[in-house]
């Protein structure tokens, strides 16, 4: 590997930016993935190589309000994750990385194609909940109105979440399920 810069990527991932949109893809995910702040695991833990997904597919800023939603990791994200498609869980393995962290979620969409191919390339995920029961949601059902006690909204979610994919048919968590967010950042 090429020297650490002051900004804690390679600086052959900085120079592969210039060369081709492929090329500019890996360089920037491999600049994503991040390493526990531990120097080191208790016997038997596997140290965590995450990439923060969130491959919105714009080239600027504008058309960002046009988007729909911010779930990637639902059926219609499938040809940016898929193996049939760009196969950007592949290309986030092979880059070493062995965990996924997503953020938008749409409960109402089924996570369960991405969680299995996400187990697939042996990549463990943490979802997100969004931030739609925090400020999204109609005014009068959202945390806000709640005086931010959201415990019924993020639980209607989550119920939500385990019958669209995070629960296997035998009622077990879906094993790429690793971590989940219920609030992000």
């Amino acid at each position: 590997m090429g020297k650490r810069s002051m900004f804690g990527i390679y600086d052959g991932a900085v120079a592969a930016l210039a060369l081709t949109p492929v090329r500019a893809l890996s360089a920037l995910l491999a600049a994503s993935i991040f390493r526990s702040a531990a120097a080191s695991t208790p016997a038997g833990a596997a140290l965590l190589k995450g990439v923060s997904y969130g491959p919105v597919p714009l080239k600027s800023v504008e058309g960002v309000s046009q988007l729909p939603e911010d779930d990637w990791f639902c059926n219609e994200a499938v040809p940016m994750w898929g193996a049939a498609g760009r196969a950007d869980l592949r290309n986030i393995r092979k880059l070493g990385a062995n965990f996924v962290r997503l953020y938008g979620n749409d409960p109402n969409n089924d996570h369960t194609n991405f969680l299995d191919a996400a187990w697939a390339e042996n990549l463990s995920v943490a979802a997100g909940m969004s931030d739609y029961p925090y400020f999204q949601m109609q005014s009068r059902r959202n945390c806000q109105a709640t005086d931010f006690n959201c415990f019924s909204q993020v639980k209607e979610l989550y119920l939500l979440n385990l019958e669209n994919g995070f629960l296997t048919p035998e009622g077990r968590y879906h094993p790429a399920l690793r971590y989940m967010n219920i609030l992000n950042e």
